[in-house]
């Protein structure tokens, strides 16, 4: 971990480092994040604790694992609930 990141802003275990013979970048797990889910909270959270799993500045994985099943196990239980269109059936904007 480096001393003079800030572990409010920059915590650590939302780092992924990409390391190749090509390329080495840090990338953000909420960049990421965001760019995958932005307007879907339930699958955000889910992705942003199973990129703690593994990673420095804390050290209970398990606890991260049931915190993204949670996550998960809701998104299903709302998809699962909600009433889906038949595929042929389109949508069109009114305006």
């Amino acid at each position: 971990m480096d001393p003079l990141a800030d572990p409010i802003k920059e915590p650590s275990h939302y780092k992924i480092q990409i390391r190749s013979s090509v390329h080495n970048v840090d990338i953000d797990a909420w960049d990421i994040s965001d760019a995958l889910f932005l307007n879907d909270a339930l699958l955000w959270n889910t992705l942003k604790y199973l990129f703690r799993v593994g990673c420095g500045g804390k050290s209970n994985d398990l606890q991260d694992l049931k915190k993204a099943r949670q996550y998960l196990d809701r998104e299903i239980a709302r998809r699962e609930s909600t009433p889906r269109l038949p595929e042929s059936t389109s949508i069109k904007r009114v305006e």
